[in-house]
């Protein structure tokens, strides 16, 4: 096997995300490697990686991280609200004696899809929570792997 297979893999498991092997050896010739590593997830879709180093993709302003900001809470509320539509349709179907019918497959299909939806909507919405990426995780991204540029001749790692 490829040593930069190993690595990218070995890295995908720690940090839980994709990072190519040139950023992976990049972020380890820095001196803030580990802090670089941990906020990589939440700054990658703001940043650009060169030959240079990092930079923003553009300058973010104020507002832009504001809308940014509100729509992830109001997509959380969106999915909230659709988690707890599905679960009262079940409670709903359940309470007014709809089980009692005769078509019992029915509606035995019906609760187990409207369960089905909600606990994969709560499963959206957490990974939509663990996953959100920030313009200051991203500035902060920057500014600690600026902060940490070394000087040293950069190492052939792991080739």
């Amino acid at each position: 096997m490829s040593t930069k297979f190993i690595v990218e893999n070995t890295i995908k498991s720690i940090y839980k995300t994709n990072i190519k092997f040139e950023q992976i050896v990049q972020l380890f010739e820095n001196k803030n490697s580990l802090e670089l590593f941990n906020i990589y997830r939440q700054s990658i879709k703001f940043i650009v990686f060169n030959e240079n180093g990092v930079k923003m993709k553009k300058e973010y302003t104020l507002v832009e991280s504001l809308k940014f900001s509100c729509f992830y809470f109001s997509m959380y509320f969106v999915l909230c609200f659709l988690i707890t539509v599905s679960f009262y349709i079940f409670y709903y179907t359940y309470d007014s004696g709809l089980f009692n019918v005769g078509f019992y497959i029915y509606n035995f299909v019906w609760a187990l899809m409207n369960i089905i939806c909600g606990v994969l909507l709560i499963k959206i919405t957490f990974d939509w929570l663990s996953n959100m990426s920030s313009i200051r995780k991203a500035k902060e991204f920057v500014q600690l792997y600026n902060d940490g540029l070394t000087t040293i001749i950069p190492k052939k790692y792991f080739y």
